[in-house]
């Protein structure tokens, strides 16, 4: 018969091979199909990798790699010494927090009455002290003034009685009139005694005050 072109006996004996192939029950696989990514969906597949042999890059391999592709650095990560830090610079300021203001706003305010109570109570007992003091003062000045009065009182009753007794010589015009200078004197004397004797008595009565109104402030 007629002999077939080259390219039909090519194609003739491809579909000999698969048919002999068939009838010896081989089959082909098909082709790979491109890569693609893995995706673990199910945890609990026997085939899923373990969380434990997943590796992941050291933050400084890829603060490396992000720049040597000109990517900005990863932040790094919140480590267990950040947050232990973290809390433990929260409970230092609450600490301090609490140190300092631990008090309400109305405890705050009664202490700071009381403070002022005691400055009070101290400028009282310190001015007591400087009554007590000038009363002291007061009362040696008018024990003075009450030594010359009765001085002054002596020498002005012996100067009447020799001058009504007649005595020699009498008395002389200059010791009259010493005598009415002394008399002006203890009248003089006797106002500034008064007045420090009334001194002494409103001093005294500030005193009782000021002692009262200390011990009341004491209980």
């Amino acid at each position: 018969g007629n002999v077939p072109p080259a390219g039909d006996s090519q194609a003739l004996s491809i579909l000999a091979e698969i048919s002999r192939s068939m009838s010896r029950g081989e089959t082909r696989h098909p082709p790979n199909p491109p890569s693609q990514p893995q995706r673990f969906t199910d945890v609990s597949s026997p085939y899923s990798p373990s969380p434990s042999s997943i590796t992941l890059p050291s933050i400084s391999t890829r603060s490396g790699l992000a720049h040597e592709f000109g990517l900005p650095p990863p932040a790094p990560s919140p480590s267990a010494h950040g947050v232990v830090g973290g809390n433990n610079s929260i409970l230092d300021s609450h600490a301090r927090k609490s140190k300092f203001a631990t008090l309400s706003s109305e405890v705050d305010s009664a202490l700071w009455v009381l403070y002022r109570e005691l400055e009070s109570v101290t400028s009282l007992r310190q001015r007591i002290g400087e009554l007590e003091s000038e009363i002291v003062k007061l009362r040696q000045d008018v024990s003075i003034r009450d030594n010359q009065l009765i001085l002054s009182r002596r020498s002005i009753s012996a100067a009447h009685n020799s001058n009504n007794n007649g005595m020699p010589g009498g008395i002389s015009q200059a010791e009259i009139d010493r005598l009415r200078v002394q008399a002006a004197k203890v009248d003089e004397v006797t106002r500034q005694a008064e007045s420090l004797r009334a001194k002494n008595e409103a001093l005294e009565r500030e005193l009782t005050d000021a002692k009262a109104e200390s011990a009341a402030k004491d209980k």
